[in-house]
């Protein structure tokens, strides 16, 4: 990612090592996204683990970037994708992860980050569909991307930790409508 985008409230930006720091108090603040659903131990969340995870993003060629918010500069969320070319599929986008920090939550800065991503990607004209897993466990996670028009493919399947996974997907064509995002926002 070049440079910044920009939404009403959030910046979009790629994070460095310098960021690192805020990552690991961002990561804190969603305890449940990293001990529940990840299963890691709350001690875990560290300086190490953010720099494991912009690696895993680097080897995979997606993007690790922070959602700031505009106004106070304060790092709120994080986002990993692949903007194009995920399992060799040019066509294929794939969002590994958004977390929004649980302070943040149900106030309609997923959904903002969301269309920064969705922005992002379907600026190359070659992508068609962009995927993404959610843990089937993680109801609230699962509402969220069904409100935004993402459909199943298939079944579940289970992940490298043994945990079931659902798979959803949006084409380009399927366009996210404001009363969807408003519903989202609510």
């Amino acid at each position: 990612m070049q440079k910044a985008a920009e939404g009403s409230r959030l910046e979009m930006r790629a994070l460095g090592a310098r960021d690192y720091a805020a990552v690991v108090e961002t990561y804190r603040q969603t305890p449940r996204f990293v001990v529940e659903l990840n299963g890691r131990p709350a001690e875990s969340i560290g300086l190490e683990m953010v720099e494991e995870d912009a690696a895993q993003a680097a080897h995979h060629g997606a993007q690790f970037v922070g959602l700031f918010l505009r106004e106070s500069g304060a790092l709120i969320g994080v986002a990993d994708f692949v903007p194009s070319g995920y399992k060799g599929r040019p066509s294929q986008a794939w969002i590994a992860l958004l977390l929004i920090a649980e302070p943040y939550q149900r106030q309609g800065y997923g959904a903002e980050a969301y269309r920064l991503i969705k922005d992002a990607i379907f600026a190359d004209p070659v992508v068609e569909t962009i995927g993404l897993g959610v843990l089937i466990k993680n109801s609230p996670a699962l509402a969220f991307w069904q409100t935004l028009g993402y459909q199943h493919v298939g079944s579940t399947v289970t992940d490298k930790d043994g945990r079931e996974v659902v798979i959803l997907k949006q084409d380009r064509d399927a366009t996210t409508t404001q009363v969807e995002v408003n519903n989202v926002l609510q």
